[in-house]
């Protein structure tokens, strides 16, 4: 199988489902911002703050490159999109599928969550990050999957339906 790339906006639930996926498939998940900050032992934010989202931007697709392409999910960032480099080598190595959540449903998620540097915008910026960003997950995917009002269960099970994936314990 080749590895599955959860795609989204932040808030969308890629890492939750990353985990359930795994279990239900009984194949590893890793996650490519967990791998930045080991690998670089630094929090994202403090990238951000300290030396741009352009740096971080760099480290992720560093991080990526390093991903096992055959029997892995990998959660991925909500702007690993932004780098068509990014998008390219999923595409060769891997499934594209984007957690399709509603602006709405990521503001009830993220309403308590000061820990994302691109979240902490007034209402327009956030709206346009988002607009921008979902037109790249659409055109990226291979598969798409509505997540409101789902539990990562239920979207777990939605991913290995429209994927056609059988768990490797069956």
């Amino acid at each position: 199988m080749r590895t599955l790339y959860l795609i989204g906006f932040m808030g969308s639930g890629k890492s939750t489902v990353g985990q359930e996926l795994s279990k239900l498939l009984g194949i590893p998940c890793i996650d490519t911002d967990h791998m930045i900050e080991n690998v670089y032992k630094v929090k994202i934010a403090e990238i951000f703050q300290n030396k741009g989202e352009s740096v971080f931007r760099k480290f992720e697709t560093e991080i990526l490159k390093q991903t096992p392409v055959h029997h892995h999910i990998v959660s991925t960032g909500g702007g690993i999109v932004e780098t068509e480099e990014n998008i390219t080598f999923m595409k060769a190595n891997g499934n594209i599928v984007f957690l399709k959540t509603s602006l709405n449903e990521i503001e009830m998620r993220l309403s308590n969550d000061r820990s994302r540097p691109l979240w902490n915008k007034n209402s327009y910026e956030k709206q346009r990050l988002f607009d921008r960003r979902n037109k790249l997950y659409k055109e990226s995917a291979d598969i798409i999957i509505h997540t409101d009002d789902k539990n990562s269960r239920e979207i777990a099970a939605d991913i290995k339906e429209q994927a056609g994936l059988q768990s490797y314990q069956e």
